[in-house]
């Protein structure tokens, strides 16, 4: 897969190239706001035992079985984890809060789940999501899809690296077919002070989707079969890496609560 971060923070950062965050800096510029931002931050989720893009999307048909079958192994999230899992909450609570308020947004669309069934090679599999941002009127652009990610500044700085934008494109492709789009963005804010935005335009890639889909067919297949996927199932190794994330779980097990 082709990734020129050059280009891409060249033409799409705030203000050059973004064409939602000038519209949230408008508004907080004007300050007139409700009395309060009412945010929550979920604790936990239910599993629906579907397929998700925002983790099997870069998950070998193995580490899927694995999982639904009790058999992966799950390392305790250690509290300096769970205030950056909170963390990447409240930002998504909060912007998602203003833009409802913006006129921007339907309440119904925001955090929108969904459902969809998906055929691959092997037959079909159910996919399961939420969309942050479905159907949003960014003013002088259209309706656009938003994901919206944090980012630790190191990254957000230098912009995101091929294995953490690779990650996005694969997760926001799914939403992209799901949601019936060809527009979709990644509003990238970063976890530091003072809390700048980023965007990222995620372009539809049906080479990607069916990979994906053949994938997640291939496990289903699998789980209905009661057979042990193989361990030596080809899967691009840039959706395997863990980018941005796999750098803030180091952060957080060495810091001291």
């Amino acid at each position: 897969m082709s990734f020129d971060s050059k280009k891409l923070l060249k033409t799409l950062t705030a203000g050059r190239g973004a064409i939602l965050a000038p519209h949230i800096e408008a508004y907080q510029s004007k300050a007139n706001f409700p009395p309060v931002w009412n945010i929550e931050i979920q604790n936990y989720k239910l599993d629906d035992g579907h397929f998700h893009p925002s983790s099997d999307a870069f998950a070998t048909p193995l580490q899927m079985w694995q999982a639904r079958q009790g058999l992966a192994q799950k390392m305790p999230i250690s509290p300096a984890l769970r205030r950056t899992f909170d963390v990447g909450h409240m930002w998504h609570g909060y912007l998602q809060a203003m833009l409802i308020e913006m006129g921007l947004i339907a309440p119904e669309n925001v955090e929108r789940y969904i459902t969809k069934e998906v055929i691959g090679n092997y037959g079909p599999a159910i996919g399961a999501g939420t969309g942050d941002l479905v159907d949003i009127n960014v003013p002088g652009h259209g309706v656009w899809l938003f994901d919206i990610k944090t980012m630790n500044k190191t990254e957000f700085e230098a912009g995101a690296s091929p294995y953490t934008f690779t990650k996005w494109n694969a997760q926001v492709n799914c939403y992209m077919d799901w949601f019936e789009t060809d527009k979709a963005r990644i509003l990238a804010v970063c976890k530091d002070s003072p809390h700048a935005f980023r965007e990222y335009e995620i372009k539809r890639d049906d080479n990607l989707l069916t990979e994906i889909y053949n994938r997640w067919s291939y496990t289903a297949n699998c789980l209905a079969a009661n057979i042990m996927p193989q361990d030596d199932y080809e899967v691009d190794p840039m959706l395997l890496n863990r980018g941005d994330s796999a750098d803030d779980e180091i952060i957080a097990a060495t810091s001291k609560a």
